[in-house]
């Protein structure tokens, strides 16, 4: 397993959807898909949330990477 792998783990694993609050600890959390601008595809947001108040923005592939500070 290379550097690379690892990487792409750490990406994949910041996109991924929480199953269980955070906060409360229950497991029914609801996602919403919601569009920023006039593209469909490239600007698409998921924000997962839940009745108690959390809620939380899954990261598209690109902003997961400035997230880990691989860009800038």
């Amino acid at each position: 397993m290379n550097k690379n792998d690892t990487i792409n783990d750490q990406i994949r694993e910041a996109m991924r959807p929480v199953k269980i609050c955070p906060l409360c600890g229950r497991d029914n959390i609801k996602t919403k898909v919601s569009f920023k601008g006039r593209s469909m595809y490239r600007n698409k947001r998921k924000t997962q949330y839940c009745p108690c108040g959390w809620s939380r923005i899954i990261p598209t592939e690109r902003e997961a990477m400035i997230q880990l500070g691989l860009i800038d």
